[in-house]
């Protein structure tokens, strides 16, 4: 998907995590959500957020639950920035900017690195901001850095999320990689601190699987993602929660998601899977869904 598919605009999530010192606050010219204790970093940014999401365990004092603010139940499957990103998702948006993602809690940290690379697999490009450092993750095609001057030794470091990434190039930095693969663990070898060459345009990209990229926030806005990537449907989890459900679906004509979110014989990895390229795994999975309760509530169809 390019840059010109990348839906309606940009999302801005304020999450509950550690802030940065950045050129100016995050932009509010587009739909900001805050999840949860991100509703209190807004405050301090001077922001109003479109939406705050939640089960408002970290917040100074909850707000009221309505149309602005989506109270969650404290035990559900979604993490409150995952519901926040998918509140965007569901508006059109596919370039989600990410604050208060990182630091804190270790274990937040890795949640959020990882909902990345859904947002990659879904088919939009989502973005960490840490410590002068950016995260984001592409899913078979590319991210393109123009050329810049950075300073010496200005790092770019690339994971794979796939158990094998296959087709891993990156050209235009000191150490390029043609084609190769690369797995989760590195066992084929490490992606961590390739470096920018002054002057010279950079890209990274995979040909089958998912790849996490940390930069700079000095670098360039790269251009990205590029490719064609599978069909997919981002927010067909089944969700256990009803009143979860009624908050996150997707638009009203769409009746595969109402069927497949409340089907009880599928499982999170089938949705991963499908493409255009399964459409007897689909046509299986369609004949074994059952009426799940939206529709029996009378959503349309």
């Amino acid at each position: 998907m390019s840059d010109g598919e990348m839906g309606v605009g940009t999302c801005i999530i304020l999450g509950a995590g550690q802030y940065y010192e950045e050129a100016g606050a995050p932009p509010a010219d587009n739909l900001v959500i805050a999840a949860d204790g991100g509703a209190d970093q807004a405050d301090r940014l001077g922001l109003v957020p479109d939406l705050t999401v939640g089960d408002f365990d970290s917040i100074a004092s909850a707000p009221p639950s309505d149309g602005q603010h989506i109270a969650l139940p404290a035990q559900k499957d979604d993490t409150d920035m995952l519901a926040a990103l998918k509140l965007g998702w569901e508006r059109g948006y596919r370039r989600f900017h990410i604050y208060g993602g990182l630091g804190g809690r270790i274990d937040h940290s890795i949640a959020n690195i990882a909902t990345l690379c859904q947002i990659a697999q879904a088919g939009g490009i989502g973005t960490l901001h840490g410590d002068q450092t950016l995260v984001t993750a592409i899913c078979q095609g590319s991210l393109s850095f123009p050329a810049w001057r950075p300073g010496p030794r200005t790092m770019i470091s690339v994971f794979s999320a796939s158990d094998c990434a296959h087709g891993v190039s990156e050209r235009g930095l000191k150490y390029e990689l043609d084609h190769a693969d690369m797995d989760m663990v590195m066992s084929r070898g490490s992606g961590v601190s390739n470096e920018f060459v002054d002057g010279q345009e950079a890209q990274v990209s995979v040909e089958d699987g998912t790849l996490i990229i940390t930069y700079p926030l000095a670098a360039p806005s790269p251009a990205g993602p590029a490719g064609n990537p599978r069909w997919r449907a981002w927010g067909f989890w089944r969700l256990k929660s009803p009143a979860a459900c009624a908050i996150l679906r997707p638009p009203a004509n769409n009746l595969l998601y109402y069927s497949i979110c409340n089907s009880p014989y599928l499982e999170r990895k089938a949705y991963d899977q499908l493409s255009p390229a399964a459409p007897v795994r689909l046509l299986c999975a369609l004949l074994h869904l059952r009426q799940g309760p939206h529709l029996a509530a009378g959503a349309p169809h």
